[in-house]
Formats: C-alpha cells, structure tokens, sequence
C-alpha cells in the first residue's frame, strides 16, 4: 500500500489519452494546513480551502482531493458508487465513503476512520495518506497546523520509454523485464516500443510521435547512430532525457550512455576464444546484424585489430555479411557464406540472432563440428546447439541487468538526482555504484561489466535465467 496514493492521483487526466503520466514539477511538496481553517498553503503559496480539516474522535480528517490538486492531480468520482479512485502507474486504489476498506490494486486495506463528506468534499484519516504514500506528516499541537511533506521521489511517477531495434528480438525482451523491474521500484511507466524492421526510420517515427506524447525519458538501442541524431536532439529540446543503451547514438544526441562492457574486450575476446580452437589458422567470417549497427561496427573494428597480432598470421577474415538481425536472414547468410568459402573454418557472430541462426544452419548442412561458431548468443537460445557442440562457447552479459541499469539512470536524469557529468557517481539499486567515464566518441558513458563466457560447464544453469 505505501507510495501509492498522492502518485495514484497524478496520473487519471492522462491516462485515458495516452497511458501516460501528465508532466509535473519538480521538487518536494509542503502542504500546510491547520484544524478548523479554510486558508492552507502548498509550498508556502497561500490557497483557500472550500473544506477544512477537522478532528473527530481523536481522528484528524484532512480534504483528499485537495492534497491530489496540490501534486497536480485529478481525482475520479462515482456519484452512484460513492466512491472516489485513483490510478499511479501500475497502481490502482479506491475508497468509498463511509467505508473503512480501501482497495489498493485490488487488494483490500483497513482504515482507521471511513472518509466522509463535508461541505461536498471528501475527508480522509491523515494516518492513511501518510502510510499510503509515505509522506511526512507533522503535527503542531499549539498551533493545530497539520504539514503533509511529499519527497520528489515520492511525489513523482514518469512515463520512461525502452526503444529497442526491431520487434521479437529475445534479447531485448529480457531487457525489458529488467526496465520494467527499475520502474516499479520507482513506481514509474515503463512503455516497450520497436519498430517491425531494424531501421533507423522506424525508430525515428517512434520518437517524433513520443515527443508529441511529451514522455518524461527515451532510452534507446540504435539501429544507427548518426541518423537518430536529430530526432533525439529534438526530444532533448523538448525537456525528454535522452540515453543510449546496447547500441549508441552520436554524443550529439544522448545525455549518457550505458554500455553492456568494454567494446574492446567484447571484440577481441571473440577473435581470441575462435583462434584457439583453430589453432590459430584457416579462413573466418563474420554474420552481423545491420550494417549500420552502432555496436557491431565497433566490435568487428576490434575483431579486426585483434586479427593484426601475428599469431593470426594464418587466420584470414574472408567476409563480413548482415542478417539484420532477422531470423531468416541470418540464416541464409550462413549457408551464403558456406557456399561461397567452402574452405571456411570459423564464424564469430556478435549477435544473438545471428549466432542462433548460424548455429541452426550448420547444422541441417551436417558442418557441426567442422566449422566452429562463436558469438555473442542467450544461453536459453543456444543450450543446445553448446552441448552438442556446434558452439563450444559464446559471450554474452546479462540483458535483464542491462535494462535494468538503463531505466534506472534514465529515472535518476529524469529527477535530477542524475545529472550525466563524467566523474559523477551514483547508486544503480541492486547493480550498486556506477561512475559515468568519458568515451571519446559516445561521450559520458556507464559500463554494465565484462563479458561472460558460456560453455557447456554452466550452460543448463544459465538458460534458465535467459
């Protein structure tokens, strides 16, 4: 029940346009009012009351809709049902008056004292908004003042919206339960939205239609990290924070970005694990997403520099081919590349589609075995193809982690308790401290941590996760 009831208020005139919270403004509220008085005041602004509080056994009854009204919000009212309710992101209460049972997402709560009527305005025990909401509550005895104070973190709710690559990725939809975890610790909206292709213009369609929707916060994975510059410079203008995550966009155009691990290490690991069990010779390729992936491209770069070693002297990159990040794409690719390099050794795909799909495809071709596969892929998409061998080993890092950092950077920029500064430090919930570090070319930049590595030592374990 607690933290819910003021944020409930704050979201019912807009909920029924768009599903979104309405803009409020930021800081703590105070709202002061004293027994038996008409004049209050809400962060010292002087307002009259058409009710005033008032005390019936022992009980101090303050007037609910006011206190909404304070924080920006609308009341609904059911003349029939007698009964006044409230919606806050995924949180729902209603009262009844005359009542002591409230409800609180469906689930019933005891009050000490029902609400009642006076004067045509609904008054509430100030012990239930307090424990609902879990605002301070002060009582001055000689004066009869009562002040009601709600934190900014309490009194604000925000509409954050994950935008992912393209729609039915399984990465993403891991990432997404993790987003969804950090908003409900904050009790904020999280809304999931991707275009049906992987293409810069999808997410750029997404984004002007959210700017007109004014949202509070974007989060995005990049299909390209140029051409998604102006719209999200437009969002940033309009008041939207903006991040990155997974894949970049140009520093031009975020305020952050959090990024999965090291680029350098996800790319060099690759070529390293593939070299080992190719005895450092033959020819290998690479099956990537899109061309224009911000995070691909950087990788591959680093699979490259890797490649200059001399001990690679006899392994040679033959090809680089994109299966969009779609199934079947991916799929043909592979057997494009079996085909065209019959001499092929190894393939590294930094992409859990590609890998998932290239994995499928050395396998009803019977090249299992004989062409080694490495990658980037979800344990729970390739536990299989890991213990029968086709992959001896992949990377990956913990996508639910990863959402969840992002939608609780994007919360904390929201508030201002976030401010994007490189050397700035903060607390990430159960992720612990992060410090924001400079990246040349993305700008301030948050690390989720190194790759891990998956065998069939811990695969059955970690399919279960994701």
């Amino acid at each position: 029940m607690k933290k819910a009831v003021v944020m409930l208020l704050v979201f019912a005139l807009l909920a029924g346009v768009f599903g979104l919270a309405p803009i409020r403004a930021a800081g703590e509220v105070v709202i002061q009012m004293t027994i038996g008085s008409t004049k209050a005041y809400v962060n010292s602004k002087e307002v009259i009351l058409d009710q005033p509080p008032v005390i019936e056994n022992s009980r101090t009854l303050v007037p609910f809709r006011f206190i909404g009204e304070a924080l920006g919000a609308k009341i609904g009212w059911d003349p029939v049902k007698k009964t006044v309710s409230y919606v806050l992101g995924n949180m729902n209460i209603v009262l009844t008056i005359g009542s002591t049972t409230a409800f609180v997402n469906s689930v019933a709560t005891k009050l000490d004292v029902a609400p009642k009527i006076l004067s045509g305005r609904t008054v509430v025990p100030v012990r239930f908004i307090s424990e609902t909401i879990g605002a301070k509550v002060d009582w001055n005895s000689s004066t009869k003042m009562v002040t009601i104070t709600v934190s900014a973190k309490v009194a604000k709710a925000y509409n954050i919206v994950m935008i992912v690559k393209n729609s039915g990725n399984p990465f993403f939809e891991a990432a997404q339960k993790g987003g969804q975890e950090a908003a409900t610790k904050f009790g904020d909206k999280l809304i999931f939205q991707a275009p049906e292709a992987a293409t810069a213009e999808g997410q750029i369609s997404i984004i002007e239609a959210l700017i007109a929707q004014k949202v509070d916060g974007i989060l995005i994975s990049a299909n390209d990290k140029d051409a998604l510059v102006p719209a999200c410079k437009k969002a940033l203008g309009a008041g939207i924070k903006v991040i990155c995550w997974d894949s970049a966009i140009a520093k031009e155009g975020t305020l952050l970005y959090v990024n999965q691990a090291d680029p350098e290490q996800i790319g060099r690991i690759e070529v390293q694990f593939l070299g080992k069990q190719l005895n450092y010779e033959g020819d290998i390729a690479i099956l990537s997403a899109t061309a224009e992936a911000t995070n691909q491209n950087i990788w591959i770069g680093w699979m490259k520099e890797e490649l200059k070693d001399p001990k690679y002297a006899k392994m040679k990159l033959v090809a680089t081919v994109y299966g969009n990040d779609e199934r079947e794409k991916s799929y043909d690719e592979a057997l494009g590349l079996f085909k065209t390099y019959p001499n092929l050794k190894g393939i590294i795909s930094p992409t859990t589609v590609g890998i998932a799909a290239t994995a499928r495809a050395l396998e009803d071709q019977k090249l299992n075995g004989k062409i080694a596969l490495t990658g980037l892929g979800l344990p729970s998409e390739m536990k299989e193809y890991v213990l029968d061998g086709t992959c001896k080993g992949m990377f990956l890092w913990n996508p639910v982690d990863l959402g969840y950092l992002a939608t609780y950077a994007t919360h904390l920029l929201i508030s201002g308790e976030l401010k994007g500064n490189v050397g700035e430090q903060f607390t990430a919930g159960r992720m612990g401290d992060r410090k924001i570090v400079s990246d040349a070319t993305f700008g301030p930049t948050v690390f989720l941590g190194p790759p891990f590595e998956f065998n069939k030592d811990n695969i059955e374990e970690w399919a279960k996760v994701y």
